[in-house]
């Protein structure tokens, strides 16, 4: 915090106040260059205007929209981030990914967004961290995603035991013809 002096209200300074009984200052810009005044009062040309202090800067908002938490994709996967990021009293400077404490990713304008390609197998958690314009930072609540790697599929089973046997006679023109197999990946049952 501090005050505006002006000199005849041409010219002006902000000085800055390290006390609140602080009542000189140096100002070359006047003659004599020490100005003392009392509280808040006109002297001899010179105004004193009081500055409240400053408010502090607020941090970021960051949320991470996409992916989902416990989302799975499969080796090799592209993982698509979006964040959604504001600042209260400034501007976003950018938006950064993360798994774990590895930075994979970053944008600098809306909408924020990063693809992270060829990601191995494994379980990652993710976040995104909001710098704003003074440096202040927000870090989203963390997502956790799966990749997996692909279950192979087999082909099915050769069939077995097919009725009636083969070679058989005097089968009647309507018969039902059946076999036995099976398919070995019990996931594609």
């Amino acid at each position: 915090w501090g005050y505006i002096i002006s000199y005849h209200n041409t010219t002006q300074a902000t000085i800055p106040v390290t006390t609140d009984d602080q009542r000189s200052f140096y100002w070359p810009a006047v003659s004599g260059g020490t100005v003392i005044w009392g509280d808040w009062q006109h002297l001899d040309g010179i105004y004193v205007t009081h500055l409240p202090p400053a408010s502090p800067n607020q941090p970021p908002q960051v949320s991470l929209t996409a992916p989902t938490n416990g989302a799975t994709f499969t080796v090799p996967a592209t993982v698509s981030f979006a964040a959604a990021a504001t600042d209260p009293d400034g501007r976003i400077s950018s938006v950064e990914f993360f798994h774990g404490t590895t930075k994979i990713g970053e944008d600098r304008s809306r909408p924020y967004a990063f693809t992270w390609s060829s990601v191995p197998a494994g379980t990652y958690t993710l976040t995104a961290h909001a710098v704003d314009h003074a440096g202040l930072t927000a870090t989203s609540a963390p997502v956790t995603v799966t990749v997996r790697v692909p279950i192979p599929n087999h082909p099915p089973n050769r069939p077995v035991r097919p009725r009636p046997s083969n070679g058989a006679t005097g089968i009647p023109t309507d018969v039902e013809l059946a076999w036995e197999g099976g398919d070995p990946d019990t996931a594609d049952a």
